[in-house]
């Protein structure tokens, strides 16, 4: 049964999100600080609205304020972010029902394949690319559990290259796609 449609608000920012992914944000225009004022009252959730080039297609990474990280009296603050999920996107509108921000419509929720176990391959070039960054090589079976969408949230991929992974609806066209990505 197909998902409901839902109205959020939007916070335009050219970024693209993975579920999982976590993003700081520095707050500081009056219609957003507005947004984030009703987030932290409400509990609400946004969307990272992220065009599809050569298309009039759009993604969403609907996110949730994580945690406020400082916070001044003129109300600009610091926040991080995580998103929750990916949707289409139906419908952008340049304010939200009685607010400053803008808001869209979004659609049914995308995973392509990205649940699907990570194979051994990925998981070695993934081995490599944290002993780069840390000095210290994970052993397999502290990794061997991770799915497709683990290792592309930490490998610090393009949006394009995220884009193209969760966009995949065969878990060895996923799998394809995030290879060429760690190369």
């Amino acid at each position: 049964m197909p998902e409901e449609s839902q109205h959020i608000p939007f916070f335009p920012l050219d970024t693209f999100l993975l579920p999982t992914e976590q993003r700081p944000l520095h707050i500081f225009e009056p219609r957003y600080k507005q947004l984030f004022d009703d987030i932290e009252k409400n509990d609400v959730r946004f969307g990272l609205p992220f065009p599809l080039e050569r298309s009039k297609l759009a993604l969403a990474s609907v996110c949730k304020l994580e945690q406020v990280l400082s916070r001044k009296e003129s109300g600009e603050r610091d926040v991080l972010i995580q998103c929750e999920s990916v949707h289409y996107v139906v419908n952008q509108y340049k304010k939200f029902p009685g607010k400053a921000y803008p808001g869209g419509e979004i659609g049914e929720s995308i995973n392509g394949s990205t649940l699907d176990s990570a194979p051994i391959d990925i998981l070695e070039k993934f081995a490599d690319i944290v002993e780069l960054r840390f000095n210290k090589r994970p052993q397999l079976s502290e990794i061997n559990h991770y799915k497709i969408l683990d290792v592309a949230v930490c490998s610090g991929l393009s949006h394009l290259d995220k884009v193209k992974i969760i966009l995949s609806n065969d878990s060895d066209r996923c799998a394809d796609h995030l290879r060429s990505a760690l190369k």
